[in-house]
């Protein structure tokens, strides 16, 4: 009963599938050629590998220029310690030749003689401290010829 039952009530089914109908015309499909100057990508592509090869020589000039640079400067930072290194060799002979005992001696080589009395003269007033006297050797050179 109940498979005579199930057929009888299940209508027939309407076909999914439009029904073509031969008098509209529907959409023509056709080979279509390809365009008659096609754009080629070489051209791309070399202009890239200009730009790739610019970058690259513009990155090894300025690689060359910062190491001509670095040895310019290890030049200088030489030419820097050599001069620091006179220059304290001639304050040294500077200090040196400022020796009192130097000094002492350089002006015995040029004839003078330490004073016995000083005296100071005020630059404010122009007056003399002091009782000024002439200095004297204490012994003359002699001056002996031989035969």
């Amino acid at each position: 009963m109940s498979s005579t039952s199930a057929t009888a009530r299940v209508p027939a089914r309407a076909s999914a599938r439009p029904a073509v109908h031969p008098s509209t015309p529907g959409p023509r499909l056709r080979v279509v050629a390809a365009p008659a100057e096609a754009r080629s990508r070489a051209g791309l592509a070399i202009l890239c590998l200009a730009i790739l090869a610019t970058g690259l020589i513009a990155l090894l000039l300025l690689n060359i220029s910062l190491n001509r640079g670095s040895f310019v400067l290890h030049d200088l930072q030489t030419q820097q310690t050599r001069l620091q290194e006179q220059e304290q060799t001639l304050r040294e002979q500077l200090e040196n030749m400022q020796a009192p005992q130097v000094l002492s001696d350089q002006a015995r080589k040029l004839g003078m003689v330490p004073a016995s009395r000083a005296a100071f003269l005020r630059a404010a007033d122009g007056h003399v401290l002091g009782a000024p006297a002439p200095a004297r050797a204490s012994s003359s050179p002699s001056v002996t010829h031989t035969p």
